[in-house]
């Protein structure tokens, strides 16, 4: 028996996990088909901690399915390469994918929140950082001082976030307007930093949509020295630059377990 899930789609690409219960299938192939023609293929070899402790074998059982853009809402079924195996994911569509800075929708942000407490009951991040999430996905934003080098730091909560050890990359603006160019690329948390005091205007909770009539209100947070200032990257904001560079740090990459933020 075949069973996994799509857990994210975008305009071209498609990922989550495939199992079968009859054979091991990781380093396996495979194929998306849009009614009867392939338009993509990808291995199934992404390491899911979450799937080996739900007792499916070793857990290698994530994919990352790669296809053409412009097939917008277009259903799509999977198939193993040289098999039969058919996975037929209910209501699987491509989606347009957003352009960094991305807003989610309050069901999502429930989802999320629902995921991580899950988590939590399996012991792979304690209360603490549960509370950190909690805050930062409903408000879209959460500041902390940190004791250690701010790049090390911030290394170890984008990993923990992403439920992967992941590489994290450091960049430098002279200016806030910069910085803000450089969040509308951006898709996951940004930990922003700065040797002198910075003070930010943030929207809260204005990364949410569909909030049931809710609007968003202004909190002012003043950036100092040792600290990083977490923001998710459809928060509306303004930065009063200081004399000092804005460092950002952020997830740049795909070699993360995707929490569906």
């Amino acid at each position: 028996m075949l069973r996994g899930a799509v857990e994210e789609t975008g305009a071209d690409y498609l990922a989550g996990w495939m199992y079968s219960d009859e054979a091991e299938i990781s380093g396996k192939t495979v194929l998306a088909f849009h009614e009867s023609e392939c338009i993509g293929s990808g291995q199934i070899n992404v390491q899911r901690q979450d799937l080996k402790d739900a007792g499916l074998g070793h857990g290698r059982y994530g994919f990352r399915v790669s296809v053409p853009e412009g097939l917008i809402n277009n259903p799509v079924y999977l198939k193993l390469e040289n098999s039969d195996a058919v996975f037929l994911p209910s209501d699987v569509k491509l989606i347009k994918e957003s352009q960094g800075g991305s807003k989610i929708k309050a069901e999502e942000a429930s989802q999320l929140i629902e995921r991580f407490r899950w988590i939590c009951t399996r012991n792979w991040i304690d209360y603490n950082f549960l509370d950190f999430v909690k805050l930062f996905i409903r408000t879209g934003y959460y500041e902390t001082t940190v004791s250690r080098p701010i790049s090390e730091e911030a290394s170890h909560t984008l990993s923990k976030f992403l439920l992967n050890k992941v590489s994290v990359e450091k960049a430098a603006f002279n200016s806030a307007e910069r910085f803000l160019e450089y969040k509308e690329r951006l898709v996951g948390p940004i930990g922003i930093s700065c040797e002198r005091d910075i003070l930010v205007e943030i929207a809260e909770g204005s990364h949410i949509v569909e909030r049931d009539g809710h609007s968003s209100y202004s909190q002012k947070v003043r950036l100092s020295k040792g600290m990083i200032l977490w923001i998710h990257p459809g928060i509306d904001l303004e930065i009063t630059s200081a004399d000092a560079p804005i460092v950002a740090y952020a997830y740049t990459g795909s070699d993360a377990a995707s929490p569906n933020y």
